[in-house]
């Protein structure tokens, strides 16, 4: 896989590893399922509603995987497949919500959006062992 367009966060350019590639190739795949949504009437609407269903489907592996649901057996890499389905429905819904972006404009706007929040999840979580240690 690789990026046709240049992707630059903050003014650097981004290499094209692998989860970049994936995440560009999802976006473009995602944007080229657009007309058949129509065709059958998904909206964006239905596909948050999948995502939700999903997320649960995630947990319920989570929790097999911890012990926590003892009488169901945890399929291989069942988390990693519901993980991969929550995420393929969340770009998608983001997508959809902006019909008119490019790919690599996408790309670009969730690139920026995941280093600023990762920033903001690793402070906060800072605090909280700081806080922690300190009481």
């Amino acid at each position: 896989m690789s990026i046709s367009e240049p992707i630059k966060v903050h003014t650097e350019p981004r290499t094209s590893e692998m989860l970049t590639a994936c995440l560009y190739d999802l976006i473009r795949t995602s944007r080229g399922m657009q007309p058949y949504d129509v065709v059958v009437g998904w909206t964006i609407g239905d596909t948050i509603a999948q995502a939700t269903q999903e997320l649960g489907e995630f947990s319920e592996q989570v929790m097999i995987s911890a012990g926590k649901i003892p009488h169901k057996e945890a399929e291989y890499n069942g988390i990693a497949y519901e993980a991969a389905d929550v995420i393929i429905c969340v770009i998608d819904a983001y997508t959809k919500q902006h019909p008119n972006e490019s790919p690599a404009a996408l790309l670009q706007k969730l690139s920026a959006a995941i280093d600023k929040k990762s920033e903001k999840w690793k402070v906060k979580v800072a605090k909280q062992v700081a806080d922690k240690l300190a009481s």
